[in-house]
Protein backbone atom coordinates (compact mmCIF):
# COMPACT_ATOMS: atom_id res chain seq x y z
CA UNK A 1 0.00 0.00 0.00
CA UNK A 2 2.76 2.46 0.94
CA UNK A 3 4.65 1.71 -2.28
CA UNK A 4 1.52 2.43 -4.29
CA UNK A 5 1.02 5.76 -2.48
CA UNK A 6 4.62 6.75 -3.24
CA UNK A 7 3.82 6.30 -6.93
CA UNK A 8 0.75 8.59 -6.76
CA UNK A 9 1.93 11.80 -5.03
CA UNK A 10 -1.03 13.91 -6.18
CA UNK A 11 -3.44 11.46 -4.56
CA UNK A 12 -1.28 11.35 -1.45
CA UNK A 13 -1.25 15.11 -0.94
CA UNK A 14 -4.97 15.26 -1.75
CA UNK A 15 -5.78 12.65 0.88
CA UNK A 16 -3.86 14.63 3.50
CA UNK A 17 -5.84 17.78 2.75
CA UNK A 18 -9.20 16.04 2.41
CA UNK A 19 -8.91 14.31 5.80
CA UNK A 20 -8.22 17.70 7.43
CA UNK A 21 -11.12 19.39 5.65
CA UNK A 22 -14.10 18.00 7.66
CA UNK A 23 -12.57 17.88 11.15
CA UNK A 24 -13.86 21.35 11.99
CA UNK A 25 -17.48 20.67 11.09
CA UNK A 26 -18.32 18.57 14.15
CA UNK A 27 -16.56 17.48 17.34
CA UNK A 28 -17.08 13.81 16.45
CA UNK A 29 -14.66 13.74 13.49
CA UNK A 30 -11.51 14.48 15.52
CA UNK A 31 -9.85 11.06 14.79
CA UNK A 32 -9.48 12.14 11.16
CA UNK A 33 -6.76 14.59 12.18
CA UNK A 34 -4.40 11.67 12.87
CA UNK A 35 -5.06 10.22 9.41
CA UNK A 36 -4.46 13.61 7.78
CA UNK A 37 -1.20 14.04 9.70
CA UNK A 38 -0.07 10.52 8.73
CA UNK A 39 -0.58 11.26 5.03
CA UNK A 40 1.17 14.63 5.40
CA UNK A 41 4.21 13.05 7.06
CA UNK A 42 4.29 10.30 4.43
CA UNK A 43 4.02 12.83 1.61
CA UNK A 44 6.80 15.09 2.88
CA UNK A 45 9.16 12.20 3.65
CA UNK A 46 8.68 10.65 0.19
CA UNK A 47 8.41 13.81 -1.91
CA UNK A 48 10.57 13.83 -5.02
CA UNK A 49 11.64 17.46 -4.66
CA UNK A 50 11.38 20.60 -2.57
CA UNK A 51 9.01 21.97 -5.21
CA UNK A 52 6.63 19.10 -4.54
CA UNK A 53 6.85 19.74 -0.78
CA UNK A 54 6.03 23.42 -1.27
CA UNK A 55 3.04 23.03 -3.59
CA UNK A 56 1.73 19.93 -1.84
CA UNK A 57 1.92 21.53 1.60
CA UNK A 58 0.36 24.72 0.26
CA UNK A 59 -2.60 22.70 -1.00
CA UNK A 60 -2.94 20.77 2.27
CA UNK A 61 -2.84 23.97 4.33
CA UNK A 62 -5.37 25.57 2.02
CA UNK A 63 -7.81 22.66 2.36
CA UNK A 64 -7.38 22.41 6.12
CA UNK A 65 -8.07 26.09 6.67
CA UNK A 66 -10.97 25.95 4.19
CA UNK A 67 -12.70 23.64 6.66
CA UNK A 68 -11.81 25.70 9.73
CA UNK A 69 -12.99 28.93 8.08
CA UNK A 70 -16.06 27.65 6.26
CA UNK A 71 -18.15 29.59 8.80
CA UNK A 72 -16.93 32.70 6.98
CA UNK A 73 -19.80 32.45 4.53
CA UNK A 74 -22.37 32.73 7.32
CA UNK A 75 -21.94 36.51 7.15
CA UNK A 76 -23.74 36.47 3.77
CA UNK A 77 -25.70 38.62 3.07
CA UNK A 78 -23.55 41.41 4.52
CA UNK A 79 -26.34 43.75 5.58
CA UNK A 80 -23.99 46.29 7.13
CA UNK A 81 -22.43 47.38 3.81
CA UNK A 82 -24.11 49.59 1.25
CA UNK A 83 -24.02 47.10 -1.66
CA UNK A 84 -27.10 45.03 -2.42
CA UNK A 85 -26.75 41.27 -1.77
CA UNK A 86 -25.59 39.32 -4.77
CA UNK A 87 -22.44 38.93 -6.83
CA UNK A 88 -20.59 41.81 -5.14
CA UNK A 89 -21.07 40.30 -1.68
CA UNK A 90 -20.06 36.83 -2.83
CA UNK A 91 -17.01 38.12 -4.70
CA UNK A 92 -15.78 40.08 -1.67
CA UNK A 93 -16.22 37.07 0.59
CA UNK A 94 -14.46 34.72 -1.82
CA UNK A 95 -11.44 37.00 -2.26
CA UNK A 96 -11.09 37.59 1.50
CA UNK A 97 -11.59 33.89 2.26
CA UNK A 98 -9.06 32.82 -0.39
CA UNK A 99 -6.40 35.17 0.99
CA UNK A 100 -6.87 33.89 4.55
CA UNK A 101 -6.53 30.31 3.31
CA UNK A 102 -3.42 31.33 1.42
CA UNK A 103 -1.90 32.59 4.69
CA UNK A 104 -2.24 29.21 6.37
CA UNK A 105 -1.20 27.35 3.22
CA UNK A 106 2.01 29.36 3.09
CA UNK A 107 2.60 28.74 6.79
CA UNK A 108 2.45 24.99 6.29
CA UNK A 109 4.55 25.13 3.10
CA UNK A 110 7.38 27.07 4.74
CA UNK A 111 7.40 24.86 7.85
CA UNK A 112 7.39 21.62 5.83
CA UNK A 113 10.20 22.88 3.60
CA UNK A 114 12.31 23.50 6.70
CA UNK A 115 11.47 20.09 8.14
CA UNK A 116 12.25 18.33 4.84
CA UNK A 117 15.62 20.10 4.71
CA UNK A 118 16.46 18.74 8.18
CA UNK A 119 15.25 15.24 7.25
CA UNK A 120 17.60 15.11 4.28
CA UNK A 121 20.51 15.64 6.66
CA UNK A 122 19.42 13.38 9.50
CA UNK A 123 16.45 10.99 9.42
CA UNK A 124 16.12 11.23 13.20
CA UNK A 125 14.78 14.74 12.57
CA UNK A 126 11.55 12.90 11.83
CA UNK A 127 10.78 13.52 15.50
CA UNK A 128 11.05 17.27 14.96
CA UNK A 129 7.77 17.09 13.02
CA UNK A 130 5.70 18.22 16.05
CA UNK A 131 7.73 21.44 16.24
CA UNK A 132 7.40 21.95 12.48
CA UNK A 133 3.63 21.36 12.72
CA UNK A 134 3.18 23.86 15.55
CA UNK A 135 5.48 26.26 13.70
CA UNK A 136 3.25 26.01 10.63
CA UNK A 137 0.24 27.11 12.68
CA UNK A 138 2.13 30.05 14.14
CA UNK A 139 3.49 31.03 10.72
CA UNK A 140 -0.04 30.91 9.28
CA UNK A 141 -1.20 33.37 11.91
CA UNK A 142 1.82 35.59 11.26
CA UNK A 143 1.23 35.59 7.50
CA UNK A 144 -2.44 36.44 8.13
CA UNK A 145 -1.55 39.48 10.25
CA UNK A 146 1.05 40.54 7.66
CA UNK A 147 -1.26 40.18 4.68
CA UNK A 148 -4.06 42.10 6.37
CA UNK A 149 -1.92 44.68 8.11
CA UNK A 150 -3.30 48.19 8.31
CA UNK A 151 -3.88 51.17 10.60
CA UNK A 152 -5.73 49.03 13.18
CA UNK A 153 -3.65 45.88 12.78
CA UNK A 154 -0.61 44.36 14.46
CA UNK A 155 1.94 41.73 13.44
CA UNK A 156 1.56 38.57 15.52
CA UNK A 157 1.07 34.79 15.09
CA UNK A 158 -2.08 34.48 17.18
CA UNK A 159 -4.96 34.18 14.67
CA UNK A 160 -5.85 30.65 15.75
CA UNK A 161 -8.85 29.44 13.72
CA UNK A 162 -6.68 26.76 12.10
CA UNK A 163 -4.89 25.52 15.23
CA UNK A 164 -5.33 21.74 15.20
CA UNK A 165 -5.20 21.38 18.98
CA UNK A 166 -8.70 22.79 19.27
CA UNK A 167 -10.06 19.71 17.48
CA UNK A 168 -9.49 17.59 20.61
CA UNK A 169 -9.96 20.33 23.22
CA UNK A 170 -13.42 19.02 24.19
CA UNK A 171 -12.00 15.65 25.30
CA UNK A 172 -11.43 15.57 29.08
CA UNK A 173 -8.66 13.01 28.64
CA UNK A 174 -6.43 15.80 27.29
CA UNK A 175 -7.24 18.46 29.90
CA UNK A 176 -3.95 17.94 31.80
CA UNK A 177 -2.08 18.91 28.63
CA UNK A 178 -4.26 22.03 28.32
CA UNK A 179 -3.69 22.89 31.98
CA UNK A 180 0.08 23.21 31.46
CA UNK A 181 0.51 24.17 27.81
CA UNK A 182 -2.78 25.46 26.37
CA UNK A 183 -3.65 24.75 22.76
CA UNK A 184 0.03 24.64 21.80
CA UNK A 185 0.58 21.44 23.77
CA UNK A 186 -2.45 19.84 22.11
CA UNK A 187 -1.07 20.58 18.64
CA UNK A 188 2.32 19.14 19.62
CA UNK A 189 0.65 16.05 21.06
CA UNK A 190 -1.36 15.39 17.90
CA UNK A 191 1.77 15.62 15.78
CA UNK A 192 3.86 13.46 18.13
CA UNK A 193 1.24 10.69 18.22
CA UNK A 194 1.05 10.86 14.41
CA UNK A 195 4.83 10.45 14.09
CA UNK A 196 4.70 7.36 16.30
CA UNK A 197 1.77 6.04 14.26
CA UNK A 198 3.74 6.64 11.08
CA UNK A 199 6.63 4.61 12.50
CA UNK A 200 4.28 1.79 13.47
CA UNK A 201 2.87 1.58 9.94
CA UNK A 202 5.88 2.10 7.65
CA UNK A 203 9.03 1.24 9.60
CA UNK A 204 11.01 -1.97 10.06
CA UNK A 205 9.74 -4.42 12.71
CA UNK A 206 12.20 -3.35 15.41
CA UNK A 207 11.23 0.29 15.04
CA UNK A 208 7.55 -0.64 14.87
CA UNK A 209 7.82 -2.27 18.30
CA UNK A 210 9.58 0.76 19.79
CA UNK A 211 6.99 3.14 18.34
CA UNK A 212 4.11 0.99 19.60
CA UNK A 213 5.73 0.90 23.04
CA UNK A 214 6.06 4.68 22.90
CA UNK A 215 2.35 5.03 22.21
CA UNK A 216 1.60 2.73 25.13
CA UNK A 217 3.79 4.72 27.50
CA UNK A 218 2.14 7.94 26.32
CA UNK A 219 -1.32 6.55 27.08
CA UNK A 220 -0.20 5.44 30.55
CA UNK A 221 1.27 8.87 31.29
CA UNK A 222 -1.98 10.54 30.23
CA UNK A 223 -4.04 8.18 32.40
CA UNK A 224 -1.83 8.96 35.38
CA UNK A 225 -1.95 12.70 34.67
CA UNK A 226 -5.74 12.62 34.68
CA UNK A 227 -5.65 11.14 38.18
CA UNK A 228 -2.91 13.27 39.72
CA UNK A 229 -2.43 16.52 37.83
CA UNK A 230 -5.65 18.20 36.79
CA UNK A 231 -7.14 20.21 39.70
CA UNK A 232 -10.59 19.54 41.07
CA UNK A 233 -13.38 21.94 40.05
CA UNK A 234 -13.80 24.88 42.38
CA UNK A 235 -17.05 25.73 44.12
CA UNK A 236 -18.78 29.05 43.33
CA UNK A 237 -17.40 31.85 45.49
CA UNK A 238 -20.61 33.79 45.92
CA UNK A 239 -20.25 36.35 43.11
CA UNK A 240 -23.43 37.05 41.14
CA UNK A 241 -23.06 38.26 37.57
CA UNK A 242 -25.94 39.26 35.31
CA UNK A 243 -25.03 39.21 31.65
CA UNK A 244 -27.33 41.08 29.29
CA UNK A 245 -27.70 39.24 25.98
CA UNK A 246 -29.11 41.48 23.24
CA UNK A 247 -30.60 41.05 19.77
CA UNK A 248 -29.57 44.06 17.69
CA UNK A 249 -28.89 43.44 14.00
CA UNK A 250 -25.89 44.92 12.17
CA UNK A 251 -28.01 47.29 10.10
CA UNK A 252 -30.16 48.55 12.99
CA UNK A 253 -28.08 51.72 13.38
CA UNK A 254 -28.65 52.50 9.69
CA UNK A 255 -32.41 52.72 10.27
CA UNK A 256 -34.19 55.97 11.13
CA UNK A 257 -34.95 55.09 14.72
CA UNK A 258 -32.24 52.45 15.16
CA UNK A 259 -30.03 54.44 17.52
CA UNK A 260 -32.96 55.32 19.74
CA UNK A 261 -34.25 51.71 19.86
CA UNK A 262 -30.86 50.41 20.90
CA UNK A 263 -30.22 53.21 23.40
CA UNK A 264 -33.56 52.83 25.17
CA UNK A 265 -33.26 49.04 25.26
CA UNK A 266 -29.79 49.23 26.82
CA UNK A 267 -30.99 51.77 29.41
CA UNK A 268 -34.00 49.64 30.33
CA UNK A 269 -32.01 46.39 30.54
CA UNK A 270 -29.36 47.88 32.85
CA UNK A 271 -31.88 49.50 35.18
CA UNK A 272 -33.91 46.28 35.34
CA UNK A 273 -30.80 44.20 35.99
CA UNK A 274 -29.94 46.27 39.08
CA UNK A 275 -33.27 45.30 40.68
CA UNK A 276 -31.83 41.75 41.05
CA UNK A 277 -28.93 43.20 43.11
CA UNK A 278 -26.00 41.49 41.34
CA UNK A 279 -22.34 42.20 42.01
CA UNK A 280 -21.63 42.78 38.32
CA UNK A 281 -23.65 43.57 35.19
CA UNK A 282 -22.01 42.79 31.83
CA UNK A 283 -23.17 44.20 28.49
CA UNK A 284 -22.18 42.82 25.04
CA UNK A 285 -19.40 44.48 23.06
CA UNK A 286 -20.19 47.93 21.66
CA UNK A 287 -23.49 48.26 23.54
CA UNK A 288 -22.75 52.00 23.64
CA UNK A 289 -24.27 52.87 26.97
CA UNK A 290 -21.49 55.43 27.38
CA UNK A 291 -21.94 56.67 23.79
CA UNK A 292 -25.38 58.02 24.74
CA UNK A 293 -23.81 60.57 27.09
CA UNK A 294 -21.33 63.36 26.62
CA UNK A 295 -18.72 61.73 28.86
CA UNK A 296 -18.18 58.81 31.24
CA UNK A 297 -18.83 61.02 34.30
CA UNK A 298 -22.21 61.99 32.80
CA UNK A 299 -23.01 58.29 32.28
CA UNK A 300 -21.95 57.54 35.87
CA UNK A 301 -24.21 60.28 37.23
CA UNK A 302 -27.16 58.92 35.25
CA UNK A 303 -26.52 55.40 36.55
CA UNK A 304 -26.24 56.61 40.14
CA UNK A 305 -29.57 58.41 39.80
CA UNK A 306 -31.55 55.70 37.97
CA UNK A 307 -30.35 52.28 39.17
CA UNK A 308 -31.44 50.31 42.24
CA UNK A 309 -28.26 48.65 43.50
CA UNK A 310 -24.56 49.63 43.70
CA UNK A 311 -23.38 47.05 41.15
CA UNK A 312 -20.35 47.30 38.90
CA UNK A 313 -21.68 47.86 35.36
CA UNK A 314 -19.35 46.95 32.49
CA UNK A 315 -19.98 48.65 29.15
CA UNK A 316 -17.92 48.66 25.97
CA UNK A 317 -18.44 51.44 23.49
CA UNK A 318 -17.08 53.13 20.40
CA UNK A 319 -15.31 56.26 21.55
CA UNK A 320 -13.44 59.03 19.66
CA UNK A 321 -9.68 58.99 20.14
CA UNK A 322 -9.28 62.74 19.56
CA UNK A 323 -7.39 62.21 16.25
CA UNK A 324 -10.30 61.56 13.93
CA UNK A 325 -10.47 57.82 14.58
CA UNK A 326 -12.25 55.60 17.09
CA UNK A 327 -11.32 53.16 19.83
CA UNK A 328 -13.39 50.48 21.53
CA UNK A 329 -13.20 51.27 25.21
CA UNK A 330 -14.27 49.26 28.25
CA UNK A 331 -15.97 51.33 30.96
CA UNK A 332 -16.35 49.92 34.47
CA UNK A 333 -18.94 51.94 36.38
CA UNK A 334 -18.32 51.18 40.05
CA UNK A 335 -21.53 52.52 41.60
CA UNK A 336 -20.55 51.63 45.16
CA UNK A 337 -17.32 53.66 45.01
CA UNK A 338 -18.73 56.14 42.46
CA UNK A 339 -15.82 55.74 40.06
CA UNK A 340 -15.14 54.92 36.41
CA UNK A 341 -12.25 52.74 35.23
CA UNK A 342 -11.33 52.34 31.56
CA UNK A 343 -9.05 50.58 29.08
CA UNK A 344 -9.02 50.11 25.30
CA UNK A 345 -9.27 47.24 22.86
CA UNK A 346 -5.97 46.40 21.11
CA UNK A 347 -6.82 43.69 18.51
CA UNK A 348 -9.20 44.36 15.63
CA UNK A 349 -10.81 42.48 12.75
CA UNK A 350 -9.57 43.36 9.24
CA UNK A 351 -12.35 44.82 7.06
CA UNK A 352 -14.79 44.72 9.98
CA UNK A 353 -13.00 47.30 12.13
CA UNK A 354 -10.23 48.70 9.93
CA UNK A 355 -9.29 48.70 6.23
CA UNK A 356 -6.03 46.81 5.47
CA UNK A 357 -3.43 48.32 3.17
CA UNK A 358 -4.06 45.37 0.85
CA UNK A 359 -7.46 46.91 0.08
CA UNK A 360 -6.68 50.60 0.59
CA UNK A 361 -3.75 50.78 -1.84
CA UNK A 362 -5.53 49.31 -4.92
CA UNK A 363 -8.62 51.46 -4.31
CA UNK A 364 -6.49 54.58 -4.16
CA UNK A 365 -4.39 53.66 -7.21
CA UNK A 366 -7.44 52.84 -9.36
CA UNK A 367 -9.26 56.11 -8.68
CA UNK A 368 -11.67 54.96 -5.96
CA UNK A 369 -10.38 57.41 -3.37
CA UNK A 370 -13.92 58.55 -2.55
CA UNK A 371 -15.04 54.99 -1.79
CA UNK A 372 -11.88 54.42 0.25
CA UNK A 373 -12.55 57.57 2.24
CA UNK A 374 -16.08 56.39 3.05
CA UNK A 375 -14.84 52.98 4.11
CA UNK A 376 -12.09 54.42 6.29
CA UNK A 377 -14.62 56.74 7.89
CA UNK A 378 -16.87 53.83 8.89
CA UNK A 379 -14.14 51.32 9.75
CA UNK A 380 -11.66 53.54 11.53
CA UNK A 381 -10.91 51.70 14.77
CA UNK A 382 -7.42 51.93 16.19
CA UNK A 383 -5.67 50.39 19.21
CA UNK A 384 -6.26 52.76 22.08
CA UNK A 385 -3.72 54.36 24.39
CA UNK A 386 -5.48 53.30 27.60
CA UNK A 387 -4.18 49.93 28.81
CA UNK A 388 -4.68 48.07 32.07
CA UNK A 389 -2.24 49.63 34.49
CA UNK A 390 -0.50 47.90 37.42
CA UNK A 391 -2.76 49.97 39.69
CA UNK A 392 -5.97 48.48 38.22
CA UNK A 393 -8.44 48.09 41.15
CA UNK A 394 -8.14 44.62 42.60
CA UNK A 395 -11.91 44.18 43.05
CA UNK A 396 -12.65 44.57 39.32
CA UNK A 397 -12.38 41.49 37.05
CA UNK A 398 -10.55 42.12 33.79
CA UNK A 399 -12.00 41.40 30.36
CA UNK A 400 -11.01 40.36 26.89
CA UNK A 401 -12.85 41.96 23.97
CA UNK A 402 -14.72 40.02 21.31
CA UNK A 403 -11.98 39.27 18.74
CA UNK A 404 -9.34 38.83 21.43
CA UNK A 405 -10.66 35.35 22.29
CA UNK A 406 -9.09 34.20 18.99
CA UNK A 407 -5.66 35.00 20.46
CA UNK A 408 -4.57 31.99 22.58
CA UNK A 409 -2.46 34.15 24.91
CA UNK A 410 -4.98 36.94 25.49
CA UNK A 411 -5.80 35.83 29.05
CA UNK A 412 -2.12 35.27 29.83
CA UNK A 413 -1.45 38.85 28.80
CA UNK A 414 -4.31 40.14 30.98
CA UNK A 415 -2.76 38.57 34.07
CA UNK A 416 -4.43 37.65 37.36
CA UNK A 417 -8.03 38.76 37.72
CA UNK A 418 -10.32 39.29 40.71
CA UNK A 419 -11.95 36.09 41.94
CA UNK A 420 -10.47 34.10 39.00
CA UNK A 421 -13.16 35.78 36.89
CA UNK A 422 -12.81 37.24 33.40
CA UNK A 423 -15.49 39.04 31.39
CA UNK A 424 -15.91 38.57 27.66
CA UNK A 425 -18.30 40.95 25.86
CA UNK A 426 -19.19 39.67 22.37
CA UNK A 427 -21.11 40.87 19.32
CA UNK A 428 -21.94 38.57 16.40
CA UNK A 429 -24.17 40.99 14.54
CA UNK A 430 -22.33 40.29 11.27
CA UNK A 431 -23.32 36.61 11.28
CA UNK A 432 -26.56 35.13 10.00
CA UNK A 433 -25.78 31.68 11.44
CA UNK A 434 -23.33 31.43 14.33
CA UNK A 435 -23.35 27.69 15.00
CA UNK A 436 -20.03 26.77 13.39
CA UNK A 437 -18.08 29.83 14.46
CA UNK A 438 -19.47 29.41 17.99
CA UNK A 439 -18.21 25.82 18.09
CA UNK A 440 -14.67 27.00 17.39
CA UNK A 441 -14.87 30.01 19.70
CA UNK A 442 -16.15 27.74 22.47
CA UNK A 443 -13.08 25.55 22.00
CA UNK A 444 -10.76 28.56 22.18
CA UNK A 445 -12.33 29.92 25.38
CA UNK A 446 -12.54 26.49 27.03
CA UNK A 447 -8.80 26.05 26.51
CA UNK A 448 -8.04 29.53 27.84
CA UNK A 449 -10.23 28.98 30.92
CA UNK A 450 -8.43 25.71 31.77
CA UNK A 451 -4.95 27.01 30.99
CA UNK A 452 -5.38 30.16 33.08
CA UNK A 453 -7.67 28.63 35.74
CA UNK A 454 -10.34 31.31 35.43
CA UNK A 455 -14.07 31.38 34.78
CA UNK A 456 -14.92 33.39 31.66
CA UNK A 457 -18.41 34.94 31.58
CA UNK A 458 -19.59 36.19 28.20
CA UNK A 459 -22.47 38.46 27.24
CA UNK A 460 -23.49 38.36 23.60
CA UNK A 461 -25.27 40.38 20.98
CA UNK A 462 -26.91 38.07 18.40
CA UNK A 463 -25.43 35.10 20.25
CA UNK A 464 -26.05 33.37 23.56
CA UNK A 465 -23.73 34.20 26.43
CA UNK A 466 -22.30 31.47 28.63
CA UNK A 467 -19.66 30.76 31.25
CA UNK A 468 -16.50 28.79 30.47
CA UNK A 469 -15.43 27.09 33.68
CA UNK A 470 -11.84 26.47 34.69
CA UNK A 471 -12.58 22.72 34.83
CA UNK A 472 -13.49 22.69 31.10
CA UNK A 473 -17.28 22.73 31.33
CA UNK A 474 -19.41 25.26 29.46
CA UNK A 475 -22.62 26.35 31.15
CA UNK A 476 -25.59 28.49 30.24
CA UNK A 477 -26.85 30.69 33.04
CA UNK A 478 -30.29 31.09 34.53
CA UNK A 479 -32.63 33.24 32.44
CA UNK A 480 -34.24 35.87 34.67
CA UNK A 481 -36.17 37.91 32.12
CA UNK A 482 -36.73 37.93 28.35
CA UNK A 483 -37.91 40.83 26.17
CA UNK A 484 -37.93 41.30 22.37
CA UNK A 485 -34.48 42.97 22.37
CA UNK A 486 -32.69 41.65 25.46
CA UNK A 487 -32.42 38.93 28.09
CA UNK A 488 -31.05 38.93 31.63
CA UNK A 489 -28.91 35.85 32.36
CA UNK A 490 -27.59 35.14 35.86
CA UNK A 491 -24.32 33.35 36.65
CA UNK A 492 -23.01 32.30 40.07
CA UNK A 493 -19.22 32.38 40.15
Amino acid sequence: MTKWLEQHPVLLWSLAGLFFLPIWLTENLWPLVFIGLFFLIFAVVNAASYREVFWGSLAVGWLSSAGSLFWFFSVYPMRWIDFAPGLTHVSLLLVYWFLILLSFGLGLAVAMLGWRWLLKRNYHCLFLFPLAWLGSELLGGLFFSTLFYGPGGSLNPHFSFNYSGFVISHLEFFYPIVFYTGVYGLSLLLAFVSVLGYQVIVSAPAIKRKAAAGLGVLVMVMLLANQLVFPSPTEPGGLRVIAIDTDFTSNLLKQTHGHNIKRQSVFQSVVTATTYQPDFILLPEDSRLTWAFHSPPAALNWLLSNTHHPSVIVDTSRYPDGRGNSVVRAFYYDLKNQGVHMFDKQQFVPFGEYIPWLVAAPLKLTGYSSLLSDLQSDYNYRPGQLTISPTWPGHLPKLIFCFESVYPVSLKERGQSFGSLIFHPVSHSWFNDTRQVNRQLDAMLRVQAIWNQVDVVSAGNKTRGKVYRQNGTIEYGKTLLTTPHWQLIEYNI
